[in-house]
């Protein structure tokens, strides 16, 4: 019904698998000749979680090297998500008579989004926090122009708050959603007024 209510064109889809379905993990890895870096990322899982490396569809991110113990080693982000979730995005995607294009996880979605923003090489130099309120959770990135050096999803988001208002004014959800929305707005307005006068030009 959206597909049609909306009259997009085209057949191809990306999919945004939810961070909550996402482990994310800041890993320190030691580089092993001949050793693809994402097998080492998934012995690393195996050995933290005890899952198995083949269930789990695993892509990271280099971050750059840091030195623990003496040792070089290279920092990661890894993103994994169970291949069987993923393929339950895709065999939606087919019932809706859609081609799946891709799969990428929430973060790296939310952060290509503001690539116009930093395509200078001079960008670089500019740090940027992106956060990402959702209803069940929140999701953080940091970059340096476009390249992502920190991420996180956080298991607070707007429900959580909704759910804090309602007890201390004892009113329900809706009401207490409202009450937030209607104080989120009056906080974006005192902000725009403060900051006009000096902008951020590292801001996003």
């Amino acid at each position: 019904k959206l597909l049609q209510a909306s009259r997009f064109k085209g057949k191809r889809a990306v999919c945004a698998i939810p961070s909550g379905q996402t482990f994310i993990q800041h890993m320190h890895l030691t580089a092993v000749d001949g050793v693809n870096i994402d097998d080492l990322v998934k012995a690393q899982l195996q050995i933290q979680m005890g899952c198995d490396p083949e269930g789990v569809v695993v892509r990271s991110i280099s971050v750059g090297n840091v030195h623990r113990g003496g040792q070089s080693k290279t920092e990661m982000i890894c993103f994994a998500i169970a291949r069987g979730t993923v393929m339950r995005y895709v065999d939606l995607l087919r019932k809706c008579r859609l081609e799946a294009a891709g799969a990428h996880t929430e973060i790296t979605s939310m952060v290509r989004a503001f690539d116009h923003l930093a395509r200078r090489e001079s960008d670089k130099a500019i740090t940027t926090v992106y956060v990402d309120l959702g209803n069940t959770g929140t999701r953080v990135a940091i970059t340096h122009g476009r390249e992502i050096v920190f991420a996180r999803h956080i298991q607070i988001g707007g429900r959580h708050f909704d759910q804090h208002i309602a007890s201390t004014l004892h009113c329900d959800l809706a009401s207490a959603k409202a009450h937030r929305l209607s104080m989120q707005s009056i906080e974006e307005a005192t902000a725009s007024r403060r900051t006009s006068s000096t902008p951020n030009p590292g801001s996003a």
